[in-house]
């Protein structure tokens, strides 16, 4: 069998997959969704104002998203 030359084989995938648990592996996911949403917020706001506006107030969402989507995750699903 050959093996892949760029990127994780069949079995280095699944490893990485299955060292942490569904609840954490979907805990996470949330997380990011949450947190691209609140960029995508922040950059819909910041464009008004140019692009260096819409980058830093994207940067600023989506890490008060992270921290909320972190926290909603921890209080409701965990």
């Amino acid at each position: 069998m050959a093996r892949p030359k760029f990127g994780l084989s069949f079995f280095q995938k699944r490893l990485i997959i299955s060292i942490t648990t569904q609840e954490v592996f979907m805990g996470m996911i949330f997380v990011m969704i949450i947190s691209s949403v609140a960029g995508y917020i922040g950059w819909w706001i910041g464009d008004f104002f140019g692009f260096a506006a819409a980058l830093m107030c994207s940067s600023i969402a989506s890490v008060i998203g992270y921290w909320y989507g972190a926290k909603w995750n921890r209080e409701y699903f965990s």
